[in-house]
Formats: C-alpha cells, structure tokens, sequence
C-alpha cells in the first residue's frame, strides 16, 4: 500500500483496474481486484477461495474473446464472455475495465 502512488491490477495479462493507490484499496471496482484484495485477509482467503471453487470453468480458452476474468466472476454473462470490456473511468483517475461495473 505504501510503494506507489499508483496502482494497476491485471488478470491474465490485461489491466482490469488502475488508480491511485488509495483508490484501489479504498474502493476497488473490478470483481478480481475485490477478491484479490479480500484474500490478503484471513476472513477474506475464505470467501474469495469459495468464489474460486465455485467458479465455472476458467480455462484459457474461454477468455481469449471476452473478459479474462469471465470464467470465474461472479457477475459474468454472455456479453462478459463475447466481448473484451472497455476500459471506462469510473471516477478521476480511476479506471476499470468490467462491462458490470462501468456502466
């Protein structure tokens, strides 16, 4: 929390949020950067490996067209799953790309 001003969280290899560091861990948009953030907690390491294991296939496969995170969000649907989301700022400086939770 304290090594940078700014903040960026990728999930396979695409930028899913980015912002100030505060930003990110005060408030972070995307579902991965929630669950990646809930894991560093003791409480957290269980939901977020519930949310895991509860997650549908997540095969590299099924996210070369549409979001990454996709195949183990919670939130996904077929428009997550066809499309690459665009990246929307969703207050100064801060930006997420998620089709749910831009919009």
């Amino acid at each position: 929390r304290y090594m940078a001003g700014r903040s960026g969280v990728l999930y396979r290899g695409r930028v899913v949020e980015t912002g100030s560091s505060d930003q990110i861990f005060a408030g972070p948009n995307h579902p991965y950067t929630q669950m990646l953030l809930a894991a560093s907690s003791n409480e957290g390491r269980t939901m977020a490996q519930a949310a895991i294991e509860a997650s549908p296939d997540a095969s590299l496969d099924n996210a070369l067209a549409g979001c990454a995170f996709a195949g183990r969000c919670p939130l996904a649907d077929d428009a997550c799953r066809k499309a690459q989301p665009v990246a929307r700022e969703v207050e100064a400086g801060h930006v997420i790309a998620c089709w749910k939770r831009a919009g």
